[in-house]
């Protein structure tokens, strides 16, 4: 028995430079589903607490013979989507002395318990993950350029104020519910792309939630796919005296 169900397309979690918001999503598509909808990956995450998960030792091995590249050379490294998923970090990264993109997303990690002390990492992915607290990130933070943590379960934006040459974060589908922990990303000055949309904040009027992403984050120049225009950043300013002021440019 099948039905026709219209969906959303998920948002790019992996690695994808087709566009610049490579983790928005815009389209719809038409897909015939199971009368089952739970996905194969949803299911293959539950097991892992009841079975142990692949290493990022096994991870690497797998890759270098797949490859034929050795994992202390390679440059690009991607461990997504392991069967079974990646279940927790180890020192087996440390290896990974010319690396430049790690994407580990796809999996089921749930702490970023080990110290990515990787001075050439650039981009680093984890999202899709189960991920609850940002830490780890004080050995990269002279390098690390992008950061993806979509699709977790994090509620804090701590562990970031190292990562100083950070341009682009992307933390949709979260749990940040407080415009104070956003504002913890204003001391990130070359931060130009962050994706925000779908946490727990409170309900906004239409646009008031871009104004008050743009406030607490005056270097960002795109907000959820979307380029921060002039009339924003100005009535991001005039929110910080007036928050019930009539906007002279409407945001939908």
């Amino acid at each position: 028995l099948f039905f026709f169900l219209m969906i959303r397309r998920p948002p790019r979690s992996t690695l994808d430079r087709s566009s610049a918001a490579s983790d928005v999503y815009k389209r719809q598509a038409l897909i015939p589903l199971l009368v089952s909808t739970q996905s194969t990956w949803d299911i293959q995450r539950q097991m892992v607490s009841k079975a142990q998960g692949k290493t990022c030792k096994e991870a690497l091995d797998l890759w270098e013979k797949n490859t034929g590249q050795k994992m202390d050379e390679g440059e690009i490294i991607k461990l997504i989507a392991q069967n079974p998923p990646l279940d927790k970090l180890d020192d087996s990264l440390l290896k990974l002395k010319k690396c430049r993109v790690l994407s580990l997303s796809s999996n089921a990690i749930v702490n970023m318990s080990v110290q990515f002390n990787l001075k050439n990492l650039e981009v680093l992915s984890l999202a899709r993950n189960q991920i609850k607290r940002i830490q780890g990130l004080d050995e990269v933070g002279s390098s690390l350029k992008e950061l993806w943590l979509s699709y977790n379960s994090i509620e804090k934006l701590e562990g970031l104020q190292s990562c100083v040459k950070l341009t682009t974060l992307y933390i949709s589908h979260n749990k940040i519910r407080s415009w104070d922990e956003v504002a913890k990303l204003s001391t990130l000055t070359l931060l130009k792309d962050v994706l925000l949309s779908d946490n727990n904040f409170p309900p906004e009027k239409d646009g008031v939630y871009s104004l008050k992403a743009i406030k607490r984050i005056p270097s960002m120049e795109i907000l959820d796919g979307k380029v921060v225009t002039e009339a924003q950043k100005n009535d991001a300013k005039e929110l910080q005296d007036q928050p019930n002021l009539h906007f002279r440019t409407k945001y939908f």
